[in-house]
Protein backbone atom coordinates (compact mmCIF):
# COMPACT_ATOMS: atom_id res chain seq x y z
CA UNK A 1 0.00 0.00 0.00
CA UNK A 2 3.08 2.51 0.94
CA UNK A 3 4.51 2.31 -2.98
CA UNK A 4 0.72 2.82 -4.31
CA UNK A 5 0.89 6.03 -2.29
CA UNK A 6 4.42 7.10 -3.18
CA UNK A 7 3.93 8.53 -6.40
CA UNK A 8 0.67 10.14 -5.93
CA UNK A 9 2.14 11.72 -2.61
CA UNK A 10 5.41 12.80 -4.85
CA UNK A 11 3.09 14.23 -7.75
CA UNK A 12 0.98 16.05 -5.04
CA UNK A 13 4.22 17.82 -3.53
CA UNK A 14 5.37 19.40 -7.21
CA UNK A 15 1.67 20.33 -7.18
CA UNK A 16 1.53 22.14 -3.76
CA UNK A 17 4.46 23.54 -4.28
CA UNK A 18 3.33 25.28 -7.27
CA UNK A 19 -0.09 26.11 -6.03
CA UNK A 20 1.82 27.68 -2.82
CA UNK A 21 4.05 30.01 -4.68
CA UNK A 22 0.99 31.11 -6.91
CA UNK A 23 -0.93 31.77 -3.14
CA UNK A 24 2.14 33.62 -2.00
CA UNK A 25 2.32 35.85 -5.35
CA UNK A 26 -1.39 36.55 -5.81
CA UNK A 27 -2.05 36.99 -2.01
CA UNK A 28 1.22 39.67 -2.05
CA UNK A 29 -0.48 41.69 -4.81
CA UNK A 30 -3.65 41.80 -3.89
CA UNK A 31 -2.96 42.85 -0.17
CA UNK A 32 -0.83 45.63 -1.67
CA UNK A 33 -3.85 46.60 -3.49
CA UNK A 34 -6.47 45.97 -0.50
CA UNK A 35 -4.28 48.36 1.74
CA UNK A 36 -3.16 51.24 -0.51
CA UNK A 37 -6.12 53.37 -0.73
CA UNK A 38 -8.75 52.28 -2.91
CA UNK A 39 -8.94 53.91 -6.49
CA UNK A 40 -11.40 53.30 -8.90
CA UNK A 41 -9.06 53.55 -11.86
CA UNK A 42 -10.36 50.65 -14.22
CA UNK A 43 -7.18 49.23 -13.65
CA UNK A 44 -7.18 48.59 -10.26
CA UNK A 45 -10.65 47.23 -10.49
CA UNK A 46 -9.81 44.87 -13.16
CA UNK A 47 -6.24 43.59 -11.08
CA UNK A 48 -8.88 43.18 -7.81
CA UNK A 49 -10.77 40.61 -9.77
CA UNK A 50 -8.09 39.02 -11.39
CA UNK A 51 -5.81 38.45 -8.04
CA UNK A 52 -9.20 37.74 -5.61
CA UNK A 53 -9.90 34.86 -8.52
CA UNK A 54 -5.80 33.71 -8.88
CA UNK A 55 -5.65 33.63 -5.04
CA UNK A 56 -8.71 31.41 -4.21
CA UNK A 57 -7.94 29.41 -6.85
CA UNK A 58 -4.50 28.62 -5.46
CA UNK A 59 -5.65 28.55 -1.90
CA UNK A 60 -8.16 25.93 -2.76
CA UNK A 61 -5.23 23.90 -4.93
CA UNK A 62 -3.04 24.21 -1.86
CA UNK A 63 -5.60 22.83 0.58
CA UNK A 64 -6.29 19.61 -1.32
CA UNK A 65 -3.14 19.42 -2.03
CA UNK A 66 -1.77 19.86 1.79
CA UNK A 67 -4.65 17.09 2.35
CA UNK A 68 -3.36 14.37 -0.15
CA UNK A 69 0.35 15.26 0.96
CA UNK A 70 -0.70 14.82 4.85
CA UNK A 71 -2.99 11.51 4.48
CA UNK A 72 -0.49 10.01 1.79
CA UNK A 73 -3.60 9.14 -0.19
CA UNK A 74 -5.91 10.89 -2.87
CA UNK A 75 -9.33 12.62 -2.66
CA UNK A 76 -12.58 10.78 -2.01
CA UNK A 77 -15.97 11.92 -3.10
CA UNK A 78 -17.86 13.94 0.01
CA UNK A 79 -18.67 17.19 0.92
CA UNK A 80 -15.43 18.46 0.88
CA UNK A 81 -14.77 17.27 -2.66
CA UNK A 82 -17.79 18.71 -3.69
CA UNK A 83 -16.82 22.27 -2.27
CA UNK A 84 -12.87 22.00 -3.61
CA UNK A 85 -14.47 21.45 -7.16
CA UNK A 86 -17.25 23.94 -6.65
CA UNK A 87 -14.49 26.59 -5.90
CA UNK A 88 -12.09 25.29 -8.02
CA UNK A 89 -14.81 26.20 -11.17
CA UNK A 90 -15.72 29.48 -9.50
CA UNK A 91 -12.32 30.73 -9.35
CA UNK A 92 -10.73 29.40 -11.89
CA UNK A 93 -13.42 30.63 -14.75
CA UNK A 94 -13.15 33.75 -12.75
CA UNK A 95 -9.67 34.01 -13.95
CA UNK A 96 -10.36 33.38 -17.60
CA UNK A 97 -13.05 35.71 -17.33
CA UNK A 98 -11.17 38.44 -15.58
CA UNK A 99 -8.13 37.98 -18.88
CA UNK A 100 -10.53 38.91 -21.23
CA UNK A 101 -12.01 41.69 -19.41
CA UNK A 102 -8.87 43.36 -19.34
CA UNK A 103 -8.30 42.63 -22.92
CA UNK A 104 -11.58 43.93 -23.84
CA UNK A 105 -10.79 46.67 -21.66
CA UNK A 106 -7.68 47.56 -22.95
CA UNK A 107 -8.53 47.56 -26.53
CA UNK A 108 -11.72 49.77 -26.09
CA UNK A 109 -9.72 52.39 -23.84
CA UNK A 110 -6.53 52.52 -26.72
CA UNK A 111 -9.06 52.48 -29.82
CA UNK A 112 -11.75 54.89 -28.70
CA UNK A 113 -9.59 57.59 -29.31
CA UNK A 114 -7.33 58.44 -32.88
CA UNK A 115 -4.59 58.79 -30.58
CA UNK A 116 -2.58 55.46 -29.11
CA UNK A 117 -2.05 56.97 -25.90
CA UNK A 118 -3.80 55.64 -23.06
CA UNK A 119 -7.23 56.88 -21.45
CA UNK A 120 -6.90 57.39 -17.69
CA UNK A 121 -10.42 56.54 -17.43
CA UNK A 122 -12.00 56.54 -13.51
CA UNK A 123 -15.25 54.07 -13.27
CA UNK A 124 -18.09 55.32 -10.79
CA UNK A 125 -19.10 52.44 -8.03
CA UNK A 126 -22.29 51.53 -10.71
CA UNK A 127 -19.69 50.81 -13.43
CA UNK A 128 -17.21 48.83 -11.03
CA UNK A 129 -20.14 46.75 -10.05
CA UNK A 130 -21.55 46.08 -13.37
CA UNK A 131 -18.28 45.14 -14.78
CA UNK A 132 -17.42 42.96 -11.68
CA UNK A 133 -20.98 41.63 -12.01
CA UNK A 134 -20.40 40.90 -15.69
CA UNK A 135 -17.11 39.18 -15.00
CA UNK A 136 -18.54 37.07 -11.91
CA UNK A 137 -21.47 36.01 -13.97
CA UNK A 138 -20.31 32.88 -15.99
CA UNK A 139 -18.25 31.34 -13.29
CA UNK A 140 -21.31 31.64 -11.13
CA UNK A 141 -23.85 29.95 -13.40
CA UNK A 142 -21.11 26.98 -14.23
CA UNK A 143 -20.44 26.69 -11.08
CA UNK A 144 -23.80 26.18 -9.35
CA UNK A 145 -25.13 23.83 -12.62
CA UNK A 146 -22.60 21.47 -11.58
CA UNK A 147 -22.88 21.45 -8.33
CA UNK A 148 -26.99 20.93 -8.94
CA UNK A 149 -26.25 18.28 -11.28
CA UNK A 150 -23.75 16.94 -8.81
CA UNK A 151 -20.92 16.81 -11.33
CA UNK A 152 -17.95 17.30 -8.77
CA UNK A 153 -15.68 13.89 -8.38
CA UNK A 154 -12.01 13.62 -7.92
CA UNK A 155 -9.71 14.35 -10.53
CA UNK A 156 -5.93 13.06 -11.82
CA UNK A 157 -4.44 16.15 -10.14
CA UNK A 158 -4.81 17.71 -5.91
CA UNK A 159 -8.32 18.82 -6.82
CA UNK A 160 -12.00 17.53 -7.13
CA UNK A 161 -13.31 18.61 -10.82
CA UNK A 162 -16.14 17.85 -13.31
CA UNK A 163 -16.72 14.59 -13.89
CA UNK A 164 -15.38 13.09 -16.96
CA UNK A 165 -17.62 11.08 -18.68
CA UNK A 166 -19.92 11.99 -19.85
CA UNK A 167 -16.24 14.46 -21.17
CA UNK A 168 -18.33 17.07 -23.16
CA UNK A 169 -19.27 17.80 -19.30
CA UNK A 170 -16.31 19.31 -19.08
CA UNK A 171 -15.96 21.28 -22.81
CA UNK A 172 -19.51 22.48 -21.92
CA UNK A 173 -18.46 24.08 -18.04
CA UNK A 174 -14.71 24.67 -18.61
CA UNK A 175 -12.41 24.04 -21.81
CA UNK A 176 -15.09 25.47 -24.27
CA UNK A 177 -15.33 28.82 -22.76
CA UNK A 178 -11.69 28.76 -22.30
CA UNK A 179 -10.36 27.48 -25.63
CA UNK A 180 -13.17 30.35 -27.03
CA UNK A 181 -11.53 33.42 -24.23
CA UNK A 182 -7.69 32.59 -25.21
CA UNK A 183 -9.03 32.75 -29.26
CA UNK A 184 -10.39 36.18 -28.77
CA UNK A 185 -7.96 37.47 -26.71
CA UNK A 186 -5.23 36.33 -29.62
CA UNK A 187 -7.85 38.03 -32.14
CA UNK A 188 -7.96 41.41 -29.90
CA UNK A 189 -3.91 41.40 -29.36
CA UNK A 190 -3.78 40.88 -32.87
CA UNK A 191 -5.98 43.89 -33.81
CA UNK A 192 -4.70 46.12 -31.39
CA UNK A 193 -0.60 45.39 -32.78
CA UNK A 194 -2.31 45.92 -36.21
CA UNK A 195 -3.69 48.98 -34.90
CA UNK A 196 -0.58 50.39 -33.47
CA UNK A 197 1.57 49.21 -36.55
CA UNK A 198 -1.06 51.64 -38.61
CA UNK A 199 -1.30 54.31 -36.75
CA UNK A 200 3.30 54.57 -36.29
CA UNK A 201 2.95 54.62 -40.13
CA UNK A 202 0.45 57.72 -40.53
CA UNK A 203 3.23 59.23 -38.05
CA UNK A 204 5.80 58.82 -39.49
CA UNK A 205 4.32 59.94 -42.91
CA UNK A 206 3.05 62.79 -40.95
CA UNK A 207 6.10 63.74 -39.91
CA UNK A 208 8.51 63.47 -43.43
CA UNK A 209 6.00 65.42 -45.19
Amino acid sequence: MASENRLPTALASVYLTGSLLSLVGTGFILLCYLLLPMKRHFRHVLIINLMTSGFLHALNTSLSGFWIVVRGQGLQEGSLCVANGFIGQLSGRGVDCTVLAIALVTVYTITRHNTMGPVNAIWDWSTIFRVTFAIWMMPIITSCIALGMKWYSPASGTWCFIVDDPRYLRYLLTYGWRFLFISINIGLYIYLVRRGAEFCDRQLILTTI
